[in-house]
């Protein structure tokens, strides 16, 4: 049995781009733009005042709808039309989001609150704490009645939605669809991560916002965006004359169990991740061209993480790092899809970006290859990893159609 599963479409909407084409476009420009100051409510009583947020011109749909199935269609969309698709009748759906509707879930409990009447059926039409309500409404735009597999693992969730699809195909499926989306610029997620110290101190540098692995770095920026991706077997593309964009070539996920909201600073949850995703794939530390990690601007995170990489990599001054959270903030549960097809279309592109706002002076970790200007890979094979709260770590390898 092949370990690979193909991907053959993908989309994304985010901050500063409306699909897949815009988006490595801004990674090659290294504009952070879509970071400033958050507008939509009040944010004086919070610490962190910055975000990446999506404008208007580049979600679509009706504006009355919620943001997360606007995102989630537009970019289901897209990757339905590039893998020469036109339904989702027939096709297994996995949703990945780590809060859904969180606008209309603070709505909910506000209604609660001051005792104006809301649904109370928790399974209804009208109901958005169900975290599959957005997915949905979202699958229902290409004709599926069919309930979507809901992956809610908090940020680990975009990256374990593609590898629970990869594992449908392993077992037989023909084809997966792979919804991630999130819209979490809030009152009540700013607050929250406000209170686990995560989110960026910086109130109005955005150059300065989100810098994995540099010794200034105070957090991370929240981000809106969604992703899609189809994922099918090898025979199956090959039956309907399809084209593989690339391969997921291994999936690995475990919990450390560590802490609640802290994470070891060994990297050894991590390291061991990455090395049986990689087993997975039967591919070698010398056999990677590209490394995206998780990379939050956490000081706890990049530690981790750079211990993890160094224990599994040996020497990282020879494989480049491609940090997507420094380029289009954290989105939560959505950001690993994300990061996946960013991380694929730079495979597919031979290069690497640089680094935003580098200061090679200011950068903690001694060895680390963080491009200060866009450099060729050495291969087409990537590792992507994410990690979350509680103790759990996911990773997968990726392989492009090219070099």
């Amino acid at each position: 049995m092949s370990n690979m599963a193909a991907i053959t479409g993908v989309g994304a909407v985010g901050p500063g781009f409306a699909d897949v084409s815009q988006m490595l476009q801004l990674l090659f420009s290294g504009s952070t733009d879509s970071c400033r100051p958050i507008k939509r409510f009040d944010t004086i009583r919070f610490q962190s005042q910055l975000a990446f947020q999506i404008e208007s011109e580049h979600v679509h749909g009706d504006s009355s709808e919620w943001l997360i199935v606007r995102m989630g269609r537009q970019a289901m969309g897209e990757a339905l039309q590039m893998a020469g698709l036109d339904s989702l009748v027939s096709i297994p759906v996995i949703f990945a989001t780590a809060n859904a509707g969180v606008w209309e879930m603070e709505a909910a409990f506000g209604s609660l609150q001051s005792f104006v009447d809301y649904p109370t059926d928790v399974t209804g039409e009208g109901c958005s704490i169900h975290f599959g309500e957005p997915a949905d409404r979202i699958v229902r735009e290409w004709g599926t009645t069919a309930r979507p597999t809901v992956v809610s693992s908090g940020c680990t969730a975009g990256l374990d939605a593609i590898g629970l699809g990869w594992w449908d195909v392993l077992c037989g499926a023909d084809v997966v669809a792979v919804i991630a989306a999130e819209a979490p610029i809030t009152p009540m997620v700013v607050s929250a991560f406000d209170q686990a110290a995560a989110l960026t101190d910086e109130t109005s540098l955005s150059r300065h916002a989100s810098i994995p692995f540099d010794r200034n770095r105070s957090g991370f920026c929240l981000a809106e965006g969604s992703a899609a991706l189809i994922l099918e077997s090898k025979a199956h593309v090959m039956r309907r004359r399809g084209r593989a964009l690339g391969w997921v070539r291994g999936y690995s996920v475990a919990s450390s169990a560590f802490h609640m909201t802290a994470i070891r600073e060994d990297g050894r949850a991590i390291g061991r991740v990455v090395e049986q995703a990689m087993a997975v794939g039967g591919v070698g530390p010398s056999d990677v061209g590209l490394i995206a990690p998780h990379a939050t601007s956490t000081v706890q995170n990049d530690r981790a993480e750079y211990n993890a990489f160094r224990s599994v990599f040996g020497d990282l001054d020879e494989i480049p790092l491609f940090c997507p959270k420094a380029h289009m903030g954290h989105s939560l549960g959505a950001s690993g899809a994300l990061e996946t097809i960013a991380t694929l279309g730079l495979l597919n592109k031979g290069w690497a970006p640089a680094y935003p706002h580098l200061d090679e002076r200011s950068i903690e970790f001694g060895g680390l290859h963080l491009p200060p200007m866009s450099c060729r890979l050495g291969s087409n094979l990537a590792v992507k990893n994410s990690s979350g709260f509680s103790g759990i770590h996911s990773a997968i390898v990726l392989e492009g159609d090219s070099c």
